[in-house]
């Protein structure tokens, strides 16, 4: 996820104010003597309008601070958890996104000829991946030994085929979805 470009233009902002602060620091040290420093901090409280000027200034800076904060780690975590990674090298990472994972669970159920309907969803953790199925099985289906089939069989085809870790995966056996009857 890329930061938006009011995001973009607060960093920009935010950078050339601290490339002021520290060119003034600077200059504080080598370039002013200790009274015009001091006459120029003493302004910040000469008065209350000096006051109000200084305090929105620094509300204004904390604001800026607080919301670059939020957006970069906004979009890092978006990044982390849209997809997971498969191998690192040398030279970088692979990584599978999510979407990719379903699809391939997807087309794992419905190879199941007692799998009438599936949905899935697959979340990334600290280990690899978390698969929760939501599926519906034919009436004669016996449950325990399906569940157990397709949890062990799909734990090897996504490890296998994706390279990625399945930590657990949750079953939930749920009634098909009855499609109405037309009136005749």
């Amino acid at each position: 996820m890329k930061l938006s470009i009011f995001d973009r233009i607060l960093t920009v902002i935010a950078m050339l104010l601290f490339v002021a602060i520290g060119a003034g620091l600077i200059g504080m040290c080598f370039l002013f003597t200790q009274e015009q420093v001091a006459s120029l901090v003493s302004f910040a409280y000469s008065g209350t309008t000096a006051q109000l000027i200084t305090a929105i200034v620094g509300l204004i800076l904390l604001i800026i601070a607080v919301r670059l904060i939020i957006a970069v780690s906004a979009s890092n975590k978006g990044k982390n958890q849209n997809s997971v990674v498969v191998a690192t090298y040398d030279f970088g990472e692979t990584r599978i996104t999510l979407g990719t994972i379903e699809m391939m669970v997807q087309k794992h159920c419905r190879a199941n000829t007692s799998v009438k309907e599936c949905n899935n969803s697959v979340r990334a953790v600290e280990n690899g991946v978390e698969i929760a199925l939501r599926i519906a099985v034919t009436t004669d289906t016996v449950i325990p030994e399906f569940s157990n089939n397709l949890q062990v069989t799909l734990k090897e085809c996504i490890e296998t085929l994706a390279g990625v870790n399945v930590s657990k995966i949750a079953l939930r056996i749920v009634p098909p979805v009855q499609k109405p009857q037309s009136i005749q």
